[in-house]
């Protein structure tokens, strides 16, 4: 489990994995050991890997992409 809690998230969070985006879904498709558990209202978006693998040997960052308001 890699922690990720954002206070007052405005915009899309989503994790990276060496620079590739995974995606802005709770449940990720197209990685199905991966996915964002907890709280969401508190911030709350740990990524969960199951059946770790060697392939999972990498830099993971969770970004959060600014909101654009008009």
């Amino acid at each position: 489990m890699l922690p990720c809690v954002v206070s007052n998230k405005r915009g899309v969070l989503q994790w990276t994995k060496d620079g590739f985006g995974l995606g802005v879904q709770r449940e990720l498709p197209g990685f199905p050991r991966y996915k964002m558990v907890g709280d969401q209202e508190a911030g709350q978006f740990n990524l969960e890997i199951s059946a770790l693998a060697p392939e999972d040997d990498a830099v993971f960052q969770c970004q959060v992409r600014a909101a654009v308001f008009d």
